[in-house]
């Protein structure tokens, strides 16, 4: 991502004891995050796509079920996330920025909104539902 600015590592909080470790910990992990980010986008935005939907999915099965049902369905969303969702969306956004570039005022941001949610939005919620839409079971052939 163009522009992407970050503190130092310790800037989210430096002060001894388990909160300013804590803190530091996140702050070191963030920074990292963000230096991949602007060193390999692309990938970057891949694997945390595939992690999300993954803990999404694990977060989902729980809820539905109350408990943790399908390993191979949550490798399934996060690949999907690794393999679609991650890719699509930063070029996606590459081209919003082409489409927008050099306006950032909230009108400007508004419309970038609007146009993603009609346009993107559905694309992604329709790849994600057709992956996700139950099979209908399958007929025995019978000779006729």
């Amino acid at each position: 991502m163009r522009g992407l600015q970050h503190s130092s590592p310790g800037a989210l909080g430096s002060s001894p004891g388990p909160t300013g470790t804590l803190r530091g910990v996140a702050g070191l992990a963030w920074s990292k995050y963000l230096h991949q980010l602007n060193k390999r986008p692309l990938q970057t935005k891949s694997i945390t796509s595939a992690c999300v939907a993954g803990l999404s999915d694990v977060i989902a099965q729980l809820i539905v079920s109350g408990r943790y049902t399908s390993w191979k369905r949550t490798l399934a969303v996060a690949c999907f996330g690794f393999g679609f969702t991650g890719p699509t969306a930063h070029f996606w956004q590459k081209f919003m920025e082409y489409l927008f570039s050099g306006k950032n005022d909230m009108r400007t941001v508004l419309v970038k909104v609007l146009v993603d949610q009609c346009t993107y939005g559905p694309v992604c919620n329709g790849a994600n539902g057709r992956t996700r839409l139950p099979r209908p079971p399958r007929r025995p052939r019978h000779p006729t």
